[in-house]
């Protein structure tokens, strides 16, 4: 018996040992021939990608988009805005040139691009004379027009043969990648087929040690669902080896589809090999409360909180992932950040939110405003009609005013009939703007005949020593001012001791 396990352990060794060359082998083969074929595709395809790109590149920033366009806007308006805009598309249709230049163009090709770059030079003196003409008398843009005319025809042409010239180079490319790509799928398909009967009868050797091997995971399984928190079993290459139900369970997939599956395709955010399980590789034993988003089957996202442990085995470190569903935690937080009448945030939240915004225009130095909305008599309404009422009016406010913000603006309820609305990256105009047409289109929309009045308070920049309650007090004595001038309309704050901007 001793003799024939030792003449099994044998045989099963030098057939792994000739299995594995032959495998070797082949892996080189089909690795030169994915090798040339990538060589190919580096040396001709990308050189045509690259030149279809910077022609793209040239093509916008001289054309009717680009520098001409900022040429002619300059002549016929004679304002510095389009002549200091010219001048920067000059050095970027400069720098197109001597980049496709740089590409091994053909005689024809750069000829071509001589062509065009004469064009360019004839529009670029042309702006020198308009400017200087310009500055010197006083002529009307039609006679300028006529003065530094340039004929681009020859530019035209010369763009319209360079499409050509680089589409039939890359046609070329693409043909010469097709044939070398099918040769390297034939030389893959043998192989596969010639190793799969190998494969199986390896597979047949080793069904003794797999039987004993599921013994192992049956005891394992038991264990490994008993926790109601999502588990998965991966390797460096974040190859999923093994997940508990809970994991089937949280990410909508069956336990075969996720073992085909890697981490990055449950968390695509995240990449475990590269970051946590190098620094778990450097002493950190665990890496514990990771919050991100996880991937659903069904394609929405997944609020968890991961930790990640690393066990040492015989051939290597096998990382373990606990994943905790954060979804009931983040709604029990989110109701108590809404106002339940309305579903916009409420008071506490809003402020904070405020607070926020405020603090960081103030560091990034960028525009923010504020606007305070008050619902005019709403409180005859709540008298008359009922709270019920009453409340459904306010719902109506909430649907209003989310679905005419911006998805970066935040919408509060402040108290009572009272609400805000947050505006980053917002200047006054705009945001003044913004406030007329919530008071035009709310009258509209309200089935209850009310109207707005709302204060706005906007700001280009912003000091050092500004806060969220000053926003606030600015913005509600605008507010102030537009009940005072008689309701339905939006009042902007300009500063102390001046008057306010009201429109209707």
């Amino acid at each position: 018996m001793n003799r024939r396990i030792f003449l099994l352990i044998i045989a099963l060794s030098i057939f792994t040992v000739l299995v594995s060359g032959s495998l070797v082998y082949w892996s080189a083969v089909l690795n030169q021939s994915i090798s040339s074929f990538h060589q190919s595709w580096q040396s001709d395809s990308e050189v045509s990608i690259k030149r279809a790109a910077l022609l793209a590149e040239l093509e916008r920033s001289l054309g009717y988009n680009g520098f001409i366009h900022h040429f002619k806007n300059y002549i016929l308006r004679q304002q510095n805005v389009y002549y200091d805009t010219a001048l920067l598309d000059v050095e970027s249709t400069n720098n197109a040139i001597v980049k496709l230049r740089g590409l091994g163009l053909t005689e024809q090709e750069d000829a071509a691009l001589d062509a065009i770059q004469s064009t360019f030079d004839n529009y670029t003196h042309m702006l020198a004379v308009a400017k200087s003409t310009t500055t010197s008398s006083n002529i009307t843009p039609t006679m300028m027009d006529s003065l530094v005319k340039v004929d681009d025809a020859d530019a035209e042409a010369a763009f319209n043969f360079l499409r050509h010239s680089i589409g039939a180079q890359f046609s070329l490319a693409k043909q010469q990648q097709a044939t070398m790509f099918t040769q390297t799928q034939a030389l893959a398909s043998y192989g596969t087929l010639l190793f799969i009967p190998i494969m199986l009868l390896f597979a047949c050797l080793n069904i003794a040690t797999l039987i004993y091997t599921l013994k192992l995971l049956k005891e394992k399984r038991r264990l490994f669902n008993a926790t109601p928190d999502a588990i998965l079993y991966f390797d460096r290459n974040n190859k999923l080896k093994d997940v508990n139900q809970a994991c089937t369970k949280l990410f909508g997939y069956k336990h075969h589809e996720l073992l085909g599956m890697r981490v990055g395709d449950l968390i695509p955010q995240h990449r475990f090999a590269e970051e946590e399980c190098g620094q778990a590789g450097a002493g950190d034993p665990q890496l514990k409360g990771k919050k991100m988003l996880a991937l659903h089957q069904s394609g929405s996202k997944l609020p968890v909180d991961v930790t990640i442990s690393t066990v040492s085995v015989s051939k290597g470190d096998v990382y373990i992932a606990v994943i905790r569903d954060l979804r009931q935690e983040q709604e029990l937080r989110s109701r108590a950040e809404l106002d339940f009448s309305t579903q916009v945030k409420n008071r506490r939240k809003i402020e904070v939110v405020l607070r926020e915004e405020v603090q960081r225009a103030i560091r990034y130095h960028r525009s923010l405003s504020l606007l305070v909305v008050d619902i005019d008599y709403f409180k005859q309404l709540n008298d008359s009609a009922g709270h019920q009422d009453g409340d459904t009016a306010l719902k109506e406010v909430g649907q209003f005013l989310t679905e005419q913000a911006r998805p970066s603006d935040h919408i509060g309820r402040w108290g009572g009939d009272e609400f805000v609305i947050i505006c980053p990256e917002t200047a006054p105009d705009a945001a003044l703007n913004f406030a007329d047409r919530l008071v035009h289109d709310f009258l509209r929309f309200s089935s209850y005949g009310l109207t707005f009045s709302i204060g706005v308070a906007g700001y280009e920049l912003i000091g050092e020593s500004f806060n969220h309650q000053r926003c606030f007090e600015e913005a509600d004595m605008a507010l102030y001012e537009s009940k005072k001038a008689g309701r339905n309309q939006a009042t902007l704050y300009i500063a102390p001791c001046s008057s306010f901007d009201k429109k209707a």
